[in-house]
């Protein structure tokens, strides 16, 4: 069978056939149990190969999954979470007859919008996912964990609220902020943890002078520059661990300051254009529709009406 990936069909269609809840093409819940778990057995085996392009988590209650990420088989049993980064590609996956648990899969650029306004989570949080995917709980933990995704399962459910998308968006940070807090310098939650390489300091590097930079330098160079490594080489570590260019992560750092920006109801269009070190407004205007697919000026619209 040929390899297919997950983003062939609709969030919304997996989530509608697993009996899940979904917003759009962002963020979907499913509970796992007796009455589909036959039904995403099947879906796995259909679908080999998988790279959702999002982040997801995975809370076993009971049973077991058998997983292979990259190649690497895992047995993950009851407490615990597994999280999946959209960098990974799921080879393979079963569940047990028994098994029971809670899905999250959410999209990068609903996870940046989430984070946009808020204390920034630790980037290692989630690049460590690539050999440390999963981690033990509690009981107390796994209480916690599951408390934090029925709550977003809650307000994916209700048919009507003026304020629907603020909850989820909200709820589904809260989710992030316990699982952080649960992992975060508690490395003895997590199976075999891994000596830092020098890609790993080089990537901690990049991602600081990023943060430190990344409104006015725009170019691979300066930071290339200011790691003492050539632009082809950083380019090369990040695109083997992320699986995006250091141009890609510049490109995307200045599009979740944009759409920060943006948000303020008083702050023009040339304000941001000009907090962001562009040339001018035309040239923010082609970089944020190009990677956004609409204007500044219908991001801002959309935003004050209600929208994303």
């Amino acid at each position: 069978m040929d390899n297919k990936n997950i983003q062939e069909f609709h969030l919304g269609d997996f989530s509608n056939s697993i009996g899940g809840c979904f917003l759009e093409s962002d963020i979907m819940f499913a509970a796992i149990g007796s009455s589909n778990r036959a039904k995403f057995n099947q879906l796995l085996e259909e679908y080999p190969d998988i790279k959702s392009n999002m982040l997801n988590f995975i809370l076993v209650l009971d049973g077991e999954l058998s997983i292979s990420i990259d190649y690497i088989p895992y047995k993950i049993g009851k407490n615990t979470l597994l999280e999946i980064s959209p960098f990974n590609k799921i080879n393979h996956a079963h569940l047990s007859d028994d098994f029971s648990g809670y899905l999250i899969m959410a999209s990068r650029n609903f996870i940046s919008d989430t984070l946009a306004d808020r204390k920034p989570i630790p980037i290692s949080q989630f690049l460590d996912l690539r050999e440390k995917p999963y981690g033990f709980l509690t009981d107390e933990g796994t209480a916690v964990i599951r408390a934090s995704m029925e709550k977003l399962e809650y307000y994916l459910k209700i048919p009507e609220h003026t304020f629907k998308k603020d909850l989820i968006f909200s709820s589904f940070h809260i989710f992030i902020l316990e699982t952080a807090n649960l992992f975060i310098n508690k490395d003895t939650l997590r199976d075999k943890p891994r000596a830092t390489s020098r890609k790993d300091v080089l990537i901690q590097q990049f991602l600081r002078l990023l943060h430190l930079n990344g409104k006015k330098e725009h170019s691979p160079s300066f930071y290339s520059d200011k790691m003492c490594i050539s632009v082809q080489y950083l380019s090369l570590i990040l695109k083997e661990i992320s699986g995006q260019t250091a141009g890609a992560w510049i490109a995307g750092n200045l599009i979740m300051e944009a759409k920060k920006l943006l948000r303020v109801p008083d702050y023009s269009i040339q304000q941001v254009s000009e907090s962001l070190y562009f040339s001018d407004q035309s040239a923010f205007g082609k970089f944020f529709k190009k990677h956004v697919g609409i204007s500044p000026k219908k991001y801002k619209e959309e935003y004050a009406s209600g929208g994303k």
